[in-house]
C-alpha cells in the first residue's frame, strides 16, 4: 500500500478519507478504493462531527469548503440582474459547507458504512441528517434546512401588470384542478380563462368574477391535437384587440416561489409578472420568457439568475409581434420556444420567480387524454417519439439550425419505469441550436425598486 494513503477502519471495514469533495483519483483507484461516501454538513455542525470521529474512530477530521473563483457566479453583475431584485445564493449549503469524503473497496461495503454512519450523526449530531444510496453514498447535515419554510413573500412596489394574463383550461372547473384562477384571485390578479364552447357553463359556475373574465372558444379538443389550437385562439384574439405581448399560464399552476438566500420562499404578489415586465422592457429582440419550474431549481446553491435560449413552458410571457404559431400535438410550448430561437429571437427564463405544478397527465383535464393511453403510459412514450421524429425531420429539411457535429445531442432521451412500462421522456440540449445569448439592451436598466416584504 502506497505511503500516500491512510488507511481507517471504521465498523470493521477498510477505509480512507479525503477531507474535501472527490471524485477519487489513480492512486485511490490502484488500491481498490472504488467506491465513496460524500458527507456534507452545516458549518455549524463542524464541532459535534469533530468529536464525534475522534471518539468514535480515532479520527480527526479537518475542515474544508470548496470556493469559487467566478466573482459573479450568478450572472446577477452580467445581465444587471441586481436592479431588479436580490438575488444571491452565495450562502447556500452546498456553497459554504464542509466536505469529507470515505472511499471504500465495494458498494456492499459502502452502502453498510454509509447506513451506520447516517445512524451515528443522525443520534450524535443532527437529527434530520439526510442520505441517498447509490455508488456514491450521500450524506447531508444541513442545520438550516428548514430556514424560511413558514415565511411568504407579500407586498409590492406599486407597478400594476402591463400584460394580459391568460389561462387555456379545459376539464378543470373546480378548485382542485384549476389552481391557476385560485391562486390569481387570491392574489386578486385580474385574468382571463379560455375555455370551450361546451363547458362554458360548468366553469361560469364555478369561477370568480371579480378578478376573472370566462372567455368561450371552440371545441379544440375533438380535434384531439392538444392545447396548441386554443393557444393560438388566445393570441388572435389579443392581436385582434391591440396587444403587443401576453401572460400565458397553464391552468393546473399550484403557487409561485421566490429564489431568495439559496431558499425556495413562497410568494404572492404582483411582482411575479411585474419584476419580469419591468426587466424585458429594456431589451429588444425577445420572442418568449418565462418563469422556471421548481423541480429543476436546486436550493442551496448558485443559480444563473437568468438562462438565455433554453426551455420554456407552463408559465409563459409571449411575444406576440414574432408572428410564430404553436404548432404539434406535443410538447408545443417546447416547439414554440425552438422556433424563436432558431429564427434569431432570444428568450430569457428567469430563476428569480418558480412555479410549481403536477408534470403533464398526472391530473383529469387539460392534455392528460393524450398522454396516457388507458392508463399504460403508452402515450408518454408517443409523445416522445413523435416529437423526435418532428425534429430530426426539421434538422434534416433545414428548417433548424444545429451546430455542426451536435446534431445527435440535441435531443437526449431517459428511460424510466412507471407502472410496468419503460416510459420515455425527452431532454432537448437547446445549447445545440444556434444562438446568439447576447442579450440586445436598447436603454440602460432603471431600477426596478421590489417592494416585496418577508412575514
Amino acid at each position: 500500500m502506497s505511503n500516500d494513503l491512510t488507511i481507517y477502519t471504521i465498523n470493521n471495514i477498510e477505509t480512507t478519507i479525503i477531507f474535501k469533495e472527490s471524485n477519487g483519483n489513480k492512486l485511490l483507484k490502484d488500491n481498490n478504493f472504488n467506491t465513496r461516501i460524500l458527507m456534507r454538513y452545516s458549518n455549524e455542525l463542524f464541532e459535534k462531527m469533530f468529536e464525534l470521529f475522534k471518539n468514535q474512530f480515532d479520527i480527526e477530521i479537518t475542515p474544508y469548503s470548496k470556493t469559487r473563483k467566478n466573482l459573479d457566479p450568478e450572472y446577477t453583475k452580467k445581465y444587471d440582474f441586481e436592479k431588479i431584485m436580490e438575488f444571491d445564493n452565495r450562502n447556500g449549503f452546498y456553497e459554504t459547507c464542509n466536505y469529507l469524503t470515505i472511499f471504500t473497496k465495494s458498494l456492499e461495503e459502502n452502502n453498510n458504512l454509509g447506513d451506520y454512519l447516517w445512524d451515528l450523526i443522525n443520534q450524535n449530531v443532527y437529527e434530520k441528517t439526510t442520505k441517498q444510496r447509490g455508488r456514491t453514498y450521500s450524506l447531508s447535515s444541513n442545520f438550516n434546512n428548514d430556514k424560511y419554510s413558514d415565511n411568504v413573500f407579500t407586498g409590492d412596489n406599486g407597478v400594476d401588470i402591463k400584460y394580459k394574463i391568460n389561462i387555456p383550461t379545459l376539464g378543470r372547473y373546480t378548485d382542485k384542478l384549476g389552481t391557476t384562477h385560485k391562486i390569481l384571485t387570491e392574489m386578486k390578479i385580474q385574468h382571463y380563462l379560455f375555455c370551450e364552447e361546451k363547458e362554458y357553463d360548468l366553469y361560469n359556475d364555478w369561477i370568480d368574477r371579480e378578478y376573472c373574465e370566462l372567455i368561450s372558444g371552440e371545441n379544440y379538443s375533438l380535434l384531439k391535437q392538444g392545447s396548441q389550437h386554443m393557444r393560438n385562439y388566445i393570441m388572435d384574439y389579443w392581436l385582434e384587440r391591440g396587444e403587443e405581448w401576453i401572460w400565458m399560464l397553464d391552468d393546473n399552476i399550484e403557487g409561485y416561489y421566490r429564489l431568495y438566500d439559496s431558499k425556495k420562499v413562497q410568494i404572492k404578489s404582483k411582482e411575479i409578472f411585474t419584476s419580469i415586465e419591468h426587466y424585458i422592457s429594456h431589451f429588444d429582440n425577445i420572442g418568449v420568457c418565462s418563469h422556471n419550474f421548481n423541480p429543476l431549481i436546486t436550493e442551496n446553491g448558485c443559480r444563473n439568475c437568468v438562462v438565455i435560449n433554453g426551455k420554456h413552458f407552463t408559465s409563459l410571457l409571449l411575444n406576440l409581434q414574432t408572428g410564430f404559431r404553436f404548432r404539434f400535438k406535443y410538447n408545443e410550448d417546447h416547439i414554440y420556444s425552438i422556433d424563436c430561437i432558431n429564427n434569431g429571437f432570444q428568450t430569457i427564463c428567469f430563476n428569480h420567480i418558480l412555479y410549481n405544478k403536477l408534470t403533464s397527465g398526472k391530473q383529469k383535464g387539460g392534455n392528460s387524454e393524450i398522454y396516457d393511453s388507458q392508463g399504460n403510459q403508452q402515450g408518454y412514450n408517443r409523445k416522445c417519439d413523435e416529437t423526435i421524429d418532428l425534429i430530426k425531420n426539421e434538422i434534416k429539411t433545414g428548417k433548424l439550425n444545429v451546430k455542426v457535429g451536435k446534431e445527435d445531442k440535441l435531443l437526449q432521451v431517459q428511460i424510466k419505469p412507471k407502472k410496468g412500462v419503460k416510459v420515455r421522456h425527452l431532454q432537448i440540449k437547446y445549447d445545440n441550436i444556434i444562438s446568439d445569448k447576447k442579450l440586445k439592451k436598447i436603454i440602460d436598466i432603471v431600477p426596478f425598486n421590489s417592494g416585496l416584504e418577508m412575514i
